[in-house]
């Protein structure tokens, strides 16, 4: 028998005061009496003098020391050992990144590791807990903290992989996490191995042990694949592909590139064990939405047998133009390929100028600027371009004819009637000036980039220069965002955002399989839609009623080469503390207290001391 607060028997000191109590004579008060007849059977003891009696055989003293002890007894919380219950918590650690479809372990990894985790949940004893992580780009809880083995296989059940990569480390995190909250705590990790190093994440306080699943499977896969246009070639763009050998054997295998569904060229694999080879496909045309890439032959891997890319014309850039009225600049920008959007300095507050690509600001500068980058026309004295006053008139002296924004620029004839007087600042680099005084600048502050013109277009004959639209365009095309064919890639996501357009009242979601998912849309906010499980084009349509108001198509590739190498390697060591398989949950004794008995024991004592006391009298 054991104590859980043995610091209550100093409460036994009390016990010999309770003695002490029967030792002490009555004191009394003297009074005088006519006569003590009827009073000498109380003054027996008046003659002693002495403060101590004889202790004597008194039921009551035994009675309240009984009480006493058995009070002290249940304040001291005796328990009796017992065995059943269980105190250990097990975190299971599933890998559920691409490489676990594999089927080199029949019918596939992650079903192999679903059992395993399983018969580890089967063999936890009675009353222990567990929790299940599923591992892939982000780590995901499958099942909190619980004793419910019911709840323990649903979740296994429902499990199933992704085309995405592992992060074991955030993983790991998060099941130290959970274990950390319960003693006696242990983690397995039920993987293939194909993650990142992991041998310094450095936490021994609890066991880690990993389960290895699969063996040396053959695999031909597509690790990269990207596109640019032709710089020599204007119609054309370059798709390049990267296919890697991790077999045992040469590769024997066809690539074929197809673009929107149909065969443009093939191409044989022959990869030496371990090795990888490039391709490149130069005859596709601009014209081209989607191309895909696939490899001829099966594999024990199908997710990295099929890549594709969206190519997309990206929009032309929004420019928000603010100015109080400047028909020769807002005439040049309508002329350019942008959407032109046009604000007063007063209503600037009330648009979103962080939606914009690039902000033309006509003798102005916020204190607060948009993210966007920006172009600067006349810019009054700020923090971002000081100045002191005005200077002119002034002939442009000297120009930067090197630089992309003066390429075919010819500012020798520029008039200035006044400019602003500035100090170029250390991030400004200063293309076109008069005899020292700054008339165009750029560079980079504060994360945008600037470029500025320190006089107004109205005080100058630049307007009327046949350079003036050329110098717009390129100081739009510096600032805007560069067109690379507008290549959209939904590879390696867990996440799909859709912005709902103006009137929609559905989104349809059509997986690679063909299936339709139905999202109800947010006036709100994003919709956002996350099961991206299979590798493949997700085509999303946003409809009105019977009509489709807007399409777009979504890659979705694994690409990647630690994920398409699916040899098992061995678990790494990360800690030597813990058994060396896994056990399940440990069996622990359980307290079964006393002090109730204790107490209801207290009680009756008690009670028979209340009786025996109004017996006597």
């Amino acid at each position: 028998m054991n104590l859980l607060a043995p610091l209550a028997a100093g409460l036994l000191l009390l016990v010999p005061v309770l003695v002490v109590f029967y030792l002490l004579k009555v004191r009394r008060q003297d009074y005088e009496v006519g006569s003590t007849l009827l009073w000498r059977q109380l003054t027996r003891d008046v003659t002693a003098h002495e403060p101590w009696q004889r202790l004597r055989w008194n039921p009551l003293l035994l009675l309240q020391a009984l009480v006493m002890l058995a009070i002290i007894a249940a304040l001291m919380r005796p328990y009796l050992a017992r065995a059943g219950a269980a105190t250990g918590f097990e975190v299971l650690v599933l890998d559920g990144s691409a490489s676990m479809e594999a089927t080199d372990v029949a019918p596939s990894r992650f079903d192999a590791a679903k059992a395993a985790a399983g018969n580890i949940v089967d063999h936890l004893p009675t009353g222990a807990a567990a929790a299940i992580i599923e591992a892939a780009t982000t780590p995901h809880t499958l099942v909190g903290g619980t004793a419910d083995r019911t709840a323990l296989h649903a979740a296994l059940a429902a499990a199933h992989p992704a085309v995405s990569t592992t992060n074991m480390r955030d993983a790991l995190e998060l099941a130290l996490a959970l274990a950390h909250s319960h003693a006696d705590s242990r983690i397995d990790v039920i993987s293939d191995g194909a993650f990142s190093d992991v041998t310094d994440f450095g936490d021994a306080s609890v066991p880690i042990h990993f389960v290895t699943i699969g063996g040396q499977g053959q695999n031909d896969g597509i690790t990269a694949l990207s596109a640019r246009p032709q710089p020599s070639a204007p119609g054309k763009v370059s798709v390049f592909v990267r296919v890697a050998n991790d077999s045992t054997r040469a590769a024997n295998n066809v690539l074929t590139l197809l673009t929107d569904g149909q065969p443009l060229e093939n191409k044989p694999v022959t990869a030496a064990p371990g090795a990888s080879q490039g391709f490149v496909f130069d005859n596709v045309p601009t014209s081209v939405r989607i191309v895909t890439a696939t490899l001829r032959d099966a594999d024990d891997l199908a997710a990295d047998n099929q890549a594709s890319l969206v190519l997309q014309r990206r929009p032309p850039p929004r420019v928000l133009l603010v100015t109080t009225g400047n028909p020769f600049l807002v005439t040049a920008l309508r002329f350019l390929p942008v959407q032109l959007f046009q604000v007063t300095p007063s209503q600037l507050a009330t648009v979103n100028a962080d939606s914009y690509d690039v902000v033309v600001l006509d003798n102005l500068v916020p204190t607060i600027l948009p993210k966007g980058n920006l172009l600067l026309i006349d810019p009054p004295n700020s923090p971002l371009l000081p100045s002191s006053g005005t200077v002119g008139p002034l002939n442009a002296t000297n120009t930067q004819r090197d630089d992309a924004l003066l390429d075919s620029v010819d500012l020798s004839q520029l008039q200035v009637l006044k400019a602003a007087k500035i100090s170029p600042p250390s991030w400004a680099h200063v293309l076109a000036d008069a005899d020292g005084t700054p008339l165009v600048l750029t560079g980079q502050a504060q994360g945008h980039d600037i470029v500025a013109l320190t006089f107004a277009i109205q005080q100058s004959n630049l307007w009327g220069l046949p350079t003036f639209p050329i110098l717009m365009a390129n100081a739009i095309s510096a600032l805007a965002p560069q067109d690379t064919n507008g290549l959209t890639e939904a590879g390696q996501t867990d996440l799909l955002l859709v912005q709902p357009l103006p009137g929609v009242d559905r989104i349809d979601v059509q997986r690679p399989d063909r299936t339709t998912v139905t999202l109800p849309p947010s006036k709100a906010a994003s919709v956002a839609y996350d099961d991206l499980d299979v590798a493949g084009l997700y085509v999303v349509s946003q409809r009105s009623g019977s009509k489709v108001l807007s399409q777009q198509s979504y890659a979705v590739n694994l690409l990647s080469a630690a994920e398409s190498n699916i040899k098992a390697v061995p678990p790494p060591a990360i800690n030597s503390r813990g058994s060396a398989a896994p056990t399940g949950g440990k069996a622990a004794v359980s307290p079964y207290e006393l002090w109730p008995f204790l107490a209801l024991a207290g009680a009756l004592l008690l009670l028979g001391e209340w009786w025996w006391y109004h017996r006597r009298a």
